[in-house]
């Protein structure tokens, strides 16, 4: 499970592929991934923070995009 803090009105694309997650109350966002290389996409207004992340075992990841 890999989560990153999101606001609303925010938009998130895993590989490219735009994924529909919201933030929960705690103002963090959660997706489940399996093993594997991902480039992570928040998108807020004009906006671009990307974070890289390769997982190889199992577990529970925070992430904190930043700006290109």
């Amino acid at each position: 499970t890999v989560y990153l803090r999101l606001q609303d009105g925010e938009k998130v694309l895993l590989n490219g592929e735009a994924k529909d997650v919201k933030p929960a109350s705690s103002g963090f966002a959660s997706l489940n991934l399996a093993a594997g290389k991902y480039r992570i996409e928040v998108h807020s207004g004009s906006q671009v923070m990307s974070q890289t992340l390769t997982i190889d075992k199992p577990g529970t990841w925070l992430i904190n995009p930043g700006k290109p």
